[in-house]
């Protein structure tokens, strides 16, 4: 294991290029720790096989807490500002390092349904009833059809994490292993299954916060390329242009979109109209205040640090996107499609959501003060520290299959048990 890492001069040179960029962005040189993550984010690339997890120490280790109801794993991101969400990156270690070319891989773009099937099977020839396996796979939830998160999902009911059932009891007794439902979890991926780790690239299976992101059970098949000792609070990562921080600096100026006409327009049509790359399905630090996109049909866009104050995005087909600190107070987003999106320290008062599907997506630190929600689909909707103050509930769909958390403000006159609206708020 070396902290060093040979480059090609090819790669040199890209990272002179990417160290000037920074230090054109940000006003400031880099420095030794930020060129080395830049060099690395270089060789990515082309390797396209790099990962980074953000620790305390300059090691690998295995995640044994279990309150995100995720297994037992070594968790790391790809090595990619544009794919990494700005969690834990304050830790002082960065630890790099890339699969093995033996390490066994279940990853969501490419698995089948064949692959699916012979799992099945696995599972039925460890010990699993039929009864238990059918359970598990009317539980599952299918994200986007993706073969992979029905086993995902399976396997997840069948070691009790997130069991729907308090009477179900999926587990085979005399093959049933310590680590609690989490540790079960990573028990039946790796050693039932044969998986050394897991890697979903965009699909925000593994946690609906997290959209790109790895976990590894078996970290013998990983080795280190790199550890990174951080020495100073800055990060090249951290606080890119656009940043997750930056939409709430007051000096801080965000690309002006303001009132433009975005109707019927698809994916490639935004980007580019905005001057973003058509392949970069992130958006960040755009000011979209009062513009229209009306009927725009978008899938899998992550908004990062965007305003979208009394814009109209009413009918527009959103799937699968991300909003994360983005202000959408006052907006019009009437009978919309945004089913499996995902809104993380939004700020959505007085929204007009009039018959909008948010089916299965997730709010997380959101502001929905005063918001008309008439006829909105919550349906499989989780909610944590939302806040609902002002708003009521008395005729959205779907509450009984949402999930809130403790930390949830509900609207004065609203039942948890029931779910239903008993008072005027």
């Amino acid at each position: 294991m070396s902290s060093n890492h040979s480059l090609s001069p090819l790669i040199k040179s890209l990272t002179l290029l990417e160290i000037s960029r920074h230090k054109k962005e940000l006003g400031v040189k880099p420095t030794p720790w930020q060129e080395q993550l830049a060099a690395l984010e270089q060789q990515n690339k082309t390797d396209k096989n790099l990962f980074v997890h953000f620790s305390d120490y300059p090691r690998m280790g295995l995640y044994l807490k279990n309150q995100y109801k995720t297994p037992i794993g070594f968790y790391a991101y790809f090595l990619d500002r544009k794919k990494m969400m700005r969690f834990a990156t304050s830790r002082p270690f960065a630890v790099v390092i890339r699969p093995k070319p033996t390490a066994r891989l279940l990853d969501f773009t490419t698995y089948s349904a064949e692959n699916l099937k012979q799992d099945v099977e696995k599972l039925a020839a460890w010990g699993f009833s039929q009864k238990a396996i059918e359970y598990a796979r009317r539980g599952a939830r299918d994200n986007q059809n993706l073969h992979g998160s029905m086993i995902w999902n399976i396997t997840r009911l069948l070691a009790g994490a997130d069991s729907v059932d308090p009477d179900f009891q999926p587990a085979a007794p005399k093959k049933d292993r310590g680590g609690g439902p989490t540790g079960k979890w990573s028990y039946l991926l790796w050693k039932v299954l044969g998986y050394d780790g897991v890697v979903d690239d965009g699909f925000q299976i593994i946690h609906h916060l997290e959209p790109n992101q790895a976990v590894f059970f078996n970290t013998t098949q990983v080795e280190i390329v790199s550890v990174v000792e951080k020495k100073d609070e800055s990060s090249i990562l951290d606080a890119p242009k656009g940043s997750i921080l930056s939409l709430f600096e007051k000096d801080k100026k965000l690309l002006d979109f303001q009132g433009s006409d975005f109707r019927n327009m698809v994916n490639k049509q935004i980007l580019k109209a905005i001057g973003f790359s058509e392949n970069n399905m992130i958006i960040e630090g755009v000011d979209f205040s009062g513009s229209d996109f009306t009927g725009a049909n978008l899938q899998r866009i992550n908004f990062i640090n965007c305003r979208f104050a009394k814009a109209d995005l009413s009918k527009i087909e959103l799937y699968k996107s991300l909003f994360t600190r983005c202000l959408l107070g006052g907006a019009k987003i009437r009978e919309a499609k945004m089913d499996n999106c995902g809104f993380v320290q939004c700020v959505l008062n007085s929204a007009d959501l009039f018959a909008t599907n948010l089916r299965n997506s997730s709010f997380s630190g959101v502001h929905l003060r005063n918001a008309y929600l008439q006829d909105v689909d919550f349906f499989g909707a989780a909610f944590y520290d939302v806040d609902f103050t002002g708003s009521n509930l008395e005729d959205a769909i779907g509450l009984r299959e949402a999930t809130f958390d403790a930390k949830t403000k509900l609207p004065k006159g609203f039942d948890l048990a029931t779910r239903k609206m008993i008072a005027a708020p």
